[in-house]
């Protein structure tokens, strides 16, 4: 899928990703910062940066082994950094962190990231389906009767593969 600003950047995500994705755009609250694990082209950061309001930051973090971030720069933030390195130098907090970088870990990038996302902020896990059962695994393990966070959609009850939870 492309965005018709960005032609040349592939956007990975489904009609109903890219609708969970955008509706938590246009709605974020402090504090103004969107930050994504796992950008590839930057597609998915590019779509957000053009349906959020213009106050916000967004950051893509990617190591960029496989793709080659395409985005704006000037727009967006491109941190080019593992994700284990990028939160070691991160000082901010976030409104909402999309996870969707190595399918093997990410409950691993949610015990990296979650210190940092506000109260009442949005996490969001892409690749909530049978061809990443890791993802499952963990977010069912971090999630399941956790009074600290309140689950939010799970995939099943629509059409997309991202898991959503709120921070309580």
């Amino acid at each position: 899928m492309r965005h018709p600003k960005y032609p040349d950047i592939d956007i990975q995500l489904t009609h109903g990703d890219i609708e969970v994705l955008e509706h938590y755009a246009k709605d974020i609250k402090p504090p103004n910062c969107y930050l994504e694990i796992g950008s590839a082209e930057g597609g998915s950061a590019c779509m957000v940066y053009e349906a959020s309001p213009k106050d916000i930051e967004v950051h893509a973090v990617d190591d960029q082994t496989y793709y080659t971030f395409k985005g704006p720069k000037d727009k967006i933030h491109f941190h080019p950094e593992t994700s284990l390195r990028m939160q070691r130098i991160w000082n901010q907090p976030i409104g909402v962190l999309f996870i969707d970088a190595d399918h093997d870990s990410a409950g691993g990038d949610f015990i990296l990231w979650n210190r940092f996302v506000a109260k009442g902020g949005i996490i969001l896990f892409h690749d909530y389906d049978i061809t990443s059962p890791k993802v499952i695994e963990d977010c069912d393990f971090l999630f399941k009767d956790n009074p600290k966070f309140e689950i939010l959609h799970h995939p099943t009850e629509q059409k997309t593969s991202i898991f959503q939870v709120r921070k309580l």
